[in-house]
Order: structure tokens, then C-alpha cells, then sequence
């Protein structure tokens, strides 16, 4: 008798780990499925924020540093990507080359920068909103 209530006494120890087991499992899966799914779209929105970042910075390149801090006689209308000048054609730095490119990396710094404040604070605020509708 004690041998077959052993057997029983396992069994069921046996079925409560797996009850609980499965529990556990359902608890990591809803716990952490959620902050994947946020991470992946996170990163989706940070990689379609680069584009209007970058001609944002761009547009502000244009309009501050080109012709202005040097000068590209055989430019194409778009100055934002290095070389700046070229060793033909007369052009040349009327800023210290130094300050041109520390401000062409601060808005490229910027570019990279913007983006992944917005979906940051984007992710904070929802994971507050979310906390307190719980």
C-alpha cells in the first residue's frame, strides 16, 4: 500500500511541477513578448526617423555651412557629404577646417541622436501609461 501511494504521491508532485512549470512559462512569455515587440518596433521607428533627420541636417548644412564656411566651385547641389573641398577648381575653407567638420559631426551626432530620444521618450511615457492603466 505504501509503495502504490508513493507512486500516486509522485505522480501527482509530478503534475504539480508541470502545473507550475507552465505557469512560470506563461508569465516569462507575457512578460517578455511585450518588451520584444516593443524593442523591435522601437527600432523600426528609430531607423524611418534617420531619413528626415539627416535631410533636416542637411537642409541646416546647407543653409549655414555651405558656401559660407567654405567654397565648392564643383558642387551638385548637395554639400552634406564629405570631401567638402577639392584640390582643383579654387575651392577652399573660409572657416578653420577644424570648426567645419566639428559642426558637420555635431549634426551627423544629432541625426543619430534625435531619433532614438524621440523613440526613448516614446517608450517611456507608454510604459507609464501602461503601468498605471494595470
Amino acid at each position: 500500500m505504501t509503495e502504490r501511494h508513493n507512486i500516486e504521491a509522485s505522480q501527482e508532485d509530478i503534475v504539480t511541477f508541470a502545473l507550475k512549470l507552465r505557469v512560470m512559462t506563461a508569465r516569462l512569455y507575457r512578460e517578455s513578448f511585450p518588451t520584444l515587440t516593443s524593442k523591435i518596433v522601437g527600432l523600426v521607428v528609430y531607423i524611418f526617423l534617420l531619413a528626415p533627420s539627416f535631410l533636416i541636417s542637411a537642409l541646416i548644412w546647407d543653409a549655414i555651412a555651405a558656401d559660407k564656411m567654405f567654397v565648392c566651385t564643383d558642387s551638385v547641389g548637395f554639400e552634406f557629404i564629405p570631401p567638402f573641398i577639392h584640390d582643383c577648381c579654387g575651392d577652399h575653407y573660409v572657416w578653420p577646417a577644424a570648426i567645419v567638420w566639428m559642426f558637420w559631426v555635431s549634426l551627423v551626432a544629432a541625426s543619430l541622436i534625435f531619433p532614438a530620444a524621440v523613440v526613448t521618450l516614446y517608450s517611456y511615457h507608454a510604459d507609464r501609461l501602461s503601468r498605471t492603466t494595470q
